[in-house]
Parts: C-alpha cells; structure tokens; sequence
C-alpha cells in the first residue's frame, strides 16, 4: 500500500465469538483419531499389498 491510496473501509460485520477450551478440545481429539484410524489404514493396505518388495512375507 502507498502513501496516496485512500485508507480502507473498516469491515462492518461483527466479529466471530472465539472458540472455548472445549470446543479446541474436542477438534483437537477427532483431528488425532482420525490420524490414529489413518495411519492403521494405511498399514493394513502396505500389508496386503507386495508393491515393491519392501514388506516381505513369511512364504
């Protein structure tokens, strides 16, 4: 911004309530079981899959 532009509009919504421990808590607890649940999927498809050779089975 330059010193000749004209200043701007201040914002004429109300600001938004900030969230309470509660409410970063519990995101806080799905966003890590979704993580958790994640990361088991993933293992499970690396075991069931012999992509590159990496995993090797008892054959």
């Amino acid at each position: 911004m330059s010193r000749t532009d004209a200043p701007s509009e201040s914002a004429t919504e109300p600001l938004t309530v900030p969230r309470t421990v509660y409410g970063t808590a519990w995101r806080c607890v799905v966003t890590l079981f979704f993580a958790l649940v994640s990361l088991g999927a993933a293992a499970w498809l690396d075991a069931q899959f012999d992509i590159d050779g990496a995993t090797e089975r008892g054959r």
